[in-house]
């Protein structure tokens, strides 16, 4: 936006800031319901959320590459993975389901600084999930 008659500098940077908090919290929705491709830097995905306040658990029992957070909405839970390094990694993820009736693994890459989502309950099967190994090549 420029500057006219109509509106003054700040007028234009307070719209601005609301765009890009508009735009982030599209990105915050995207990676908790686990749509699209998006790699929100970590920092611009908990400054959404101080504003949504939605709980975030990380699983500290597991000592990963990456941080293993878990988003709760109600019955729902998003599973996501927080890269704090400075290096873009390729998660090799095992994973099963608490009573062993199902099992996976999932390959995915990750931006440095970046949070991802990588499982969710939206399959009844998936309610509690046990991450059992996260391996982490830099690329």
């Amino acid at each position: 936006m420029e500057e006219s008659e109509d509106n003054s500098s700040e007028e234009i940077s307070q719209l601005e800031q609301l765009k890009n908090q508009a735009e982030n919290t599209e990105v915050f929705i995207a990676v908790v319901a686990g749509v699209g491709n998006t790699f929100p830097k970590f920092k611009d995905f908990i400054e959404v959320n101080e504003i949504v306040g939605i709980d975030i658990f990380r699983l500290a029992q597991y000592d990963f590459c990456v941080d293993v957070l878990v988003v709760g909405i109600d019955d729902y839970r998003a599973y996501l993975v927080s890269n704090n390094s400075t290096k873009n990694v390729r998660l090799t993820i095992n994973w099963k389901a608490d009573d062993g009736s199902r099992s996976g693994k999932s390959e995915v890459g990750m931006l440095s600084k970046s949070i991802r989502h990588i499982l969710d309950n939206r399959d009844d099967s998936l309610d509690n999930l046990i991450i059992q190994s996260i391996a982490c090549r830099e690329f």
